[in-house]
């Protein structure tokens, strides 16, 4: 069994499974979401069913968002996850509970067998067991592609998380495109597969 299967409740590929997760490793001051919604746009052109979520931000003032919104790709519904200033604090920062909240919309997504689920980050709440990353595990373990992203101080977390099941990749639009696709592609196939071969019940 893989280092971390078992600890994320993914459960374990063999050498004949195609790897159905990846991480696209950025650094800070990267537009990842604006990456992230131009890769989506790409994948919905070609036809793919897409679950999970990307994250818009509005209203920029200086170098932070007045708001950031979570959008669910499969019925394109918002989610304002940010929270505002509180009364001891003049700080933004994301609301990690409204952001649990859009977990039962990607679990139906994965229910419904989409194409790719898309986590927009592996954050700090997912490298402390929370956030999103029940449903990173509930995607793979369906067979179902993911991708997501980490940036740097969660690498050590996403590393002790997948154990080697994860694929790591630069943030370059034609590479994650060309792996979604591939990804995307392999589950249809290995479905078929499935289906094909199944023995019909005796009468």
């Amino acid at each position: 069994m893989p280092r971390g299967a078992r600890k994320s409740g993914i459960k374990p590929m063999t050498d004949n499974d195609t790897i159905r997760l990846a991480a696209i490793v950025y650094e800070r001051g990267f537009a990842l979401d604006d990456f992230l919604a131009n890769i989506c746009g790409r994948l919905a052109a070609k036809g793919l069913r897409l679950g999970g979520l990307i994250q818009v931000m509005s209203g920029i003032r200086g170098s932070r968002a007045a708001s950031i919104a979570a959008v669910d790709l499969r019925s394109g519904r918002r989610f304002d996850i940010w929270a505002g200033p509180g009364a001891r604090t003049t700080d933004c920062r994301l609301d990690e509970r409204r952001l649990v909240d859009t977990v039962p919309m990607i679990l139906a997504a994965i229910g419904e067998r989409v194409d790719l689920v898309v986590i927009n980050r592996f954050g700090r709440a997912e490298s402390k067991g929370g956030g999103l990353v029940a449903c990173i595990s509930a995607a793979v373990s369906a067979g179902i592609p993911v991708i997501t992203a980490v940036r740097q101080p969660y690498l050590a977390a996403w590393q002790e998380y997948h154990g080697d099941l994860a694929a790591s990749l630069e943030p370059d639009l034609d590479a994650v495109t060309a792996w979604c696709e591939s990804a995307a592609f392999a589950m249809s196939a290995q479905t078929v597969m499935r289906t094909e071969i199944r023995i019909p019940k005796q009468p």
